[in-house]
This record gives C-alpha cells, sequence and structure tokens, in this order.
C-alpha cells in the first residue's frame, strides 16, 4: 500500500497520504537503535499514529498497512492495551502502549500533522520478543527494543 521510499521525498509521502489515507516511514538502524517504522497521516483521520521497532522494513511495512487499514475501516481500535491478532503471516499477538512523546521518533508524522498539535498523538505496537512468542518486553530483564510509554494495566 503506502510507502515512503521513493524519489520525491517528502512530496511524495504527501502524495501517498493523500491517494491511500496514511503513508509508512522506515527508519534503518543506526547501530545504537533498531530499525523502526511508523504511519504518517492516521492523524488527519483523528487517529493516533503507530511506531513499531525491531522489524525489517518490508515486514513493518505490512503489519502496518494492515493495522491501519484496520483501523481506518473500524474492524480494530487504536487504543493502549490493545492485542491484535493475524496483522502478519505467522499470526503473531501484538499489543498497543501509549507513546510518551512521539517528537523524537515520528519526525515526518510531527512534520506533516495537519491538525496542529504536536507532538502527534501516537501508540507503539509491541510484540513478545526474542522468539515473537515469548514474554512481552515489559516481563523480560534485558531486551534490546525500547519502550516508549508505560505499559498498560491491561497487559501488566
Amino acid at each position: 500500500m503506502a510507502r515512503m521510499d521513493g524519489p520525491g521525498g517528502y512530496g511524495h509521502l504527501e502524495h501517498l497520504i493523500a491517494r491511500h489515507g496514511w503513508a509508512v516511514q522506515a527508519v534503518m538502524a543506526d547501530g545504537e537503535s533498531p530499525p523502526y517504522a511508523y504511519t504518517v497521516g492516521l492523524e488527519r483521520r483523528g487517529l493516533p499514529e503507530v511506531i513499531v521497532f525491531g522489524i525489517p522494513y518490508p515486514d513493518s511495512l505490512g503489519i502496518l498497512n494492515e493495522l491501519a487499514r484496520r483501523a481506518t475501516s473500524g474492524e480494530v481500535e487504536l487504543v493502549a492495551g490493545a492485542v491484535v491478532d493475524g496483522l502478519n503471516d505467522i499470526g503473531v499477538r501484538m499489543a498497543l502502549v501509549d507513546v510518551d512523546d512521539s517528537g523524537g521518533h515520528l519526525l515526518a508524522a510531527n512534520t506533516h500533522a495537519k491538525h496542529g498539535v504536536r507532538p502527534v498523538r501516537a501508540l507503539q505496537l509491541v510484540y513478545p520478543s526474542p522468539d515473537l512468542w515469548g514474554p512481552w518486553p515489559w516481563e523480560q530483564q534485558d531486551t534490546a527494543l525500547p519502550l516508549l510509554g508505560p505499559v498498560p494495566a491491561a497487559l501488566s
């Protein structure tokens, strides 16, 4: 669906948002941080943007597009504490956690926000790691994936 890796930079991003209703922006790993991807444009529909860490771009693109599709069609409510299944081919359960401050990670989403509220409201899509079927990151002593907000009571 929507992706932001072609020529044209942010103009291309605006084109994707106009055409599909949202886009997905990828950020490569930099040695200190894992790769991540996030939506841009859901804020224009009154929904929070969504970020996911540690999943390679082609997979994160599919996961975020599927979640955005479900959210914009009313199939899924984007709220902290929700658990969502079936966003990828292997059916890993994923949960949504509030992001305290989207300003540091969701740069394009904050740049393109239309409602004037910055930083934009965002949720982090979190999955069990390291084997995708194990405990949630907050249940582990050591995890390489950042958690950008508090764990909802429904998940702890």
